[in-house]
């Protein structure tokens, strides 16, 4: 919600102060300078991104207003630690075998299905735990490993983020081609054209340079 807020809040202001200032909405709209941008944009990030990341980015870019990971999400992933971690003390380590090695058939995993869906979560949760059954680490070994694994992979839930700031930066570049085409299209019109098409030549180059 404070996401959909915030651009509200850009827009709002942005858009506001334009036209307070007595500018012309009308003025703004240019579709031949977001296609120039659009275009540069998404060729230049098909040609920086493999086909996977690409597609993985187009997925996350839909549920970007939303997240599981929620406060009853976490509440549900301490009661399935803590009722695997409560059955080992009591039972045994050997106890869990079962629960660790087919999560999708036990009956703890079951009771906390947000947690169960998320295969990435569930894998790292019975690898661990897994570890810790076999008893052949000490523990600061263990709380070294599991903080290799979870920076490995931030590293790797990072990489779409990564790609998509990577276009970001280069938007102010590909804005100010649209504006370099634009002006080269004004320089053609000098010899024919009326100061009214001159002046909605430039600033059409000046929309290109703000949509960038």
């Amino acid at each position: 919600m404070a996401k959909i807020i915030g651009i509200i809040v850009v827009f709002a202001s942005v858009l506001g102060g334009y036209v307070l200032s007595h500018g012309k909405i009308a003025a703004l709209i240019q579709p031949f300078e977001v296609m120039i941008i659009g275009g540069a944009a998404l060729g230049a990030f098909l040609q920086a991104n493999p086909g996977y990341m690409t597609m993985h980015v187009f997925k996350k870019s839909l549920g970007m207003f939303s997240s599981r990971f929620t406060h009853t999400f976490y509440l549900e992933v301490l009661g399935l630690i803590y009722e695997i971690l409560n059955k080992s003390r009591r039972e045994g380590m050997m106890a869990i075998e079962g629960d660790i090695e087919d999560a999708a058939a036990s009956p703890i995993f079951a009771k906390y299905p947000a947690v169960l869906k998320d295969e990435r979560m569930t894998a790292y949760i019975c690898d661990y735990l897994r570890i810790m059954s076999s008893g052949n680490m000490a523990p600061h070994e263990l709380e070294g490993l599991f903080d290799m694994e979870l920076y490995s992979l931030k590293e790797d839930l990072d990489h779409p983020s990564h790609a998509v700031n990577g276009i970001a930066d280069a938007m102010p570049g590909f804005g100010i081609v649209a504006a370099v085409l634009g002006i080269v299209v004004t320089m053609a019109s000098l010899g024919d054209g009326d100061q009214k098409s001159i002046g909605l030549h430039v600033g059409a180059a000046l929309v290109g340079t703000f949509f960038g």
